[in-house]
């Protein structure tokens, strides 16, 4: 999944194509996750006409963030996701952003 930052989506991963072919395939796949980006990163997509989208979550990093727009480190707050799945098969998910560090002496 692109991001928008030029300097990550030189990194795709090799079988992209391959894995949304696989994605695409089963319809019960409603979320992929993946590791930090940097970002708080959201897409949906939808497979198949008359299936659900799929959502794609990237997590914020715990250290430095950027931005599509500002390509360098800068002040958003380090992050996580949580994410709750639910008996109905949906999904909720917040980015919780981590206010102080305690920096040991």
């Amino acid at each position: 999944m692109p991001t928008g930052i030029d300097w990550l989506d030189q990194m795709p991963v090799l079988n992209a194509t391959d894995f949304l072919a696989i994605v695409d395939t089963f319809p019960q796949v409603r979320l992929v996750l993946f590791g930090h980006i940097h970002q708080a990163f959201a897409h949906h997509r939808l497979a198949q006409p008359g299936q659900p989208t799929v959502a794609f979550y990237g997590c914020p990093s715990t250290c430095l963030q950027v931005t599509p727009a500002i390509a360098t480190p800068h002040c958003h707050l380090p992050g996580f996701r949580l994410l709750s799945l639910l008996a109905d098969g949906s999904h909720r998910t917040q980015v919780q952003r981590v206010h102080s560090v305690p920096i040991p002496p």
